[in-house]
């Protein structure tokens, strides 16, 4: 059975706030028999909200089996899974273009913040059709111009480009989408306490309704597995 993949993403200069969120939402994921997905790695001291999280859901003593968390390398090249600390790391390559494969392997995404990584990747998971909670950002704008807020953020990190290979195709279309974005997301305030944090992983769990299965972690190494991955994802997202 395939366990809910539950993205964290946020700021790697977060306030001392919005680290203790992820550690908040690391936790909760755990608890939450789910699994933590994000950029980064196990780490100790972890300054990041990608690493805090991991951190956290690694030292739950919850009953999941392995991985409890899952990075995603940023590198040029792919990269065989490497495993680490009850969990793992993957590596698709592209550099900050694998923020569009992190979109592809969640069922769902939190995103703290804005920052333009943050943004890029909450607008590629709303593209995907992943329930997507917004942590710290605010509501006052209304959807369509949080969208857009995003959308120039994001396009700090990761420029769109004519080239046909899925990634690039997907993310191209994506920022295509958020001109007329026909999905939409929550709102939610920095958890300061566990049950705040249960009641955003809570929500975004009954959101994703059926569990997609995703591929064995030891098949995803190679360019070739990559771009059939991807290209499974946005079809399955009926992109």
């Amino acid at each position: 059975m395939t366990l809910p993949l539950i993205a964290v993403f946020g700021s790697n200069s977060p306030s001392d706030h919005e680290l203790e969120a992820a550690r908040l939402l690391g936790r909760a994921i755990a608890r939450q028999r789910a699994i933590v997905l994000t950029g980064g790695a196990w780490k100790k001291p972890a300054t990041k909200i990608k690493d805090m999280a991991i951190v956290a859901a690694e030292e739950i003593n919850a009953t999941v089996d392995p991985p409890v968390w899952i990075g995603v390398a940023n590198e040029s090249s792919p990269a065989p899974w490497t495993e680490s600390h009850r969990g793992g790391v993957l590596t698709p390559g592209g550099n900050h273009e694998r923020n569009f494969v992190e979109a592809c392997l969640c069922h769902a995404a939190i995103a703290i913040g804005a920052s333009d990584g943050t943004s890029s990747e909450a607008i590629f998971a709303l593209y995907l059709s992943r329930p997507v909670a917004l942590v710290s950002v605010s509501n006052a704008a209304g959807r369509e111009a949080t969208i857009q807020t995003l959308t120039t953020a994001a396009l700090n990190r990761i420029k769109p480009t004519d080239d046909g290979d899925p990634v690039r195709k997907g993310i191209r279309q994506a920022y295509e989408w958020a001109n007329k974005p026909d999905d939409d997301f929550c709102y939610q305030p920095l958890p300061r306490t566990d049950e705040n944090a249960d009641v955003i992983v809570k929500k975004l769990l009954r959101t994703i309704g059926q569990v997609e299965d995703r591929p064995s972690w030891r098949t995803l190494g190679d360019a070739q597995a990559w771009t059939m991955f991807v290209e499974a994802s946005i079809t399955a997202a009926g992109r």
